[in-house]
């Protein structure tokens, strides 16, 4: 086992997290084109009308901020785990 493999820096170790969190994210992004179609207005016995226009779009925006969340952990994840690759593979070349 070479040293690099030994603390973390593998392809393996950049795609656990992707694999954990594709999931939730493609799962979030459906239920967003599920809620999207949805009538913003209903009408109940023709006479009873619901606007639902300010729900759906509050709904929209909670949906859409978990989603952004799980992909901003994703990429922080990888971002940090390169940079730490890097810095550790340049410490090795100068030493």
């Amino acid at each position: 086992m070479s040293f690099i493999t030994s603390i973390g820096c593998t392809y393996s170790s950049f795609t656990e997290t992707r694999v954990f969190h594709i999931p939730q994210i493609d799962t979030y992004e459906k239920l967003y084109s599920e809620v999207d179609e949805v009538e913003g207005t209903k009408i109940f016995d023709t006479w009873f009308r619901v606007d639902a226009r300010p729900f759906k779009q509050a709904l929209l925006n909670i949906i859409k901020r978990w989603s952004y969340m799980f992909k901003q952990h994703l990429i922080d994840h990888v971002t940090n785990r390169y940079r730490f690759c890097l810095s550790l593979i340049s410490r090795i070349m100068a030493s």
